[in-house]
């Protein structure tokens, strides 16, 4: 009858040079097969535990190493999740309104980068007033390369308390998602400030006059005219 030694080191030897294999393969702690007979565990306990334990950390190991390198998609390295953001006018007055339109996106066309899958996706945008619209969005997952464009999706009357000292007002969209980079997830997304000019005329008139001696001595007028807008006056 042969021994079961050289048949355990040949079953080691195959599981560490092939990690990968399915591990319920390995025998269990109950015997070894050795010429078709089974051997009884207790012949050789000692031996045998130390055996089916590195086994064990081999498996785990190598199944540990795989999924902390894996993303998903596999290969990519980061996150672009991002927003755009748009007004549907250039110039506004006083009492007009300002419509937005957004786009969330995951990833921009042509990039030399794989983005990885964004989750639990918000998105949001900040009107003049300091008014935080959160948007309903269609999709809340958006993978590499996707992307949900939001027609007219808030609105905003121009009011002159909301006007900057540069005669503009000024909005801002966000959005933030869980990003699948491992089986670590980080928070990523983006921002976008937009602003628009308020026309707002206005028109300085100073006159000075110096009189005359006499009913009919004449009267001389001057003065000065201040375009005091951000408005070009013509005319």
């Amino acid at each position: 009858m042969k021994s079961g030694k050289p048949e355990q080191k040949d079953t080691m030897t195959k599981l560490i040079q092939n990690p990968k294999q399915n591990c319920a393969d390995w025998p269990s702690g109950q015997s070894f097969k050795s010429d078709g007979k089974l051997l009884p565990a207790t012949k050789h306990p000692a031996r045998l535990t130390w055996v089916v334990l590195l086994a064990a950390l081999v498996c785990l190991l190598s199944g540990t190493s795989a999924s902390h390198a894996q993303g998903s998609p596999p290969g990519c390295t980061g996150s672009a999740l991002g927003i755009s953001l748009f007004t549907d006018i250039a110039n506004v007055h006083v009492g007009d309104t300002i419509w937005y339109s957004a786009t969330v996106f995951n990833n921009l066309p042509g990039s030399p980068r794989i983005a990885c899958d964004a989750s639990g996706i918000v998105a949001g945008i900040v009107t003049p007033d300091g008014r935080t619209n959160m948007m309903t969005l269609r999709r809340t997952t958006l993978l590499n390369g996707e992307s949900d464009f939001y027609t007219n999706v808030v609105s905003y009357v121009v009011r002159t308390q909301d006007i900057q000292s540069d005669g503009t007002v000024r909005a801002a969209a966000f959005d933030n998602g869980d990003i699948h980079q491992n089986e670590t997830l980080s928070r990523g997304g983006g921002f976008q400030g937009v602003n628009t000019e308020v026309n707002q005329p206005c028109i300085q008139l100073t006159v000075q006059c110096t009189g005359s001696v006499g009913q009919t001595g004449a009267i001389l007028f001057t003065g000065t005219v201040i375009n005091c807008g951000n408005n070009t006056l013509v005319g």
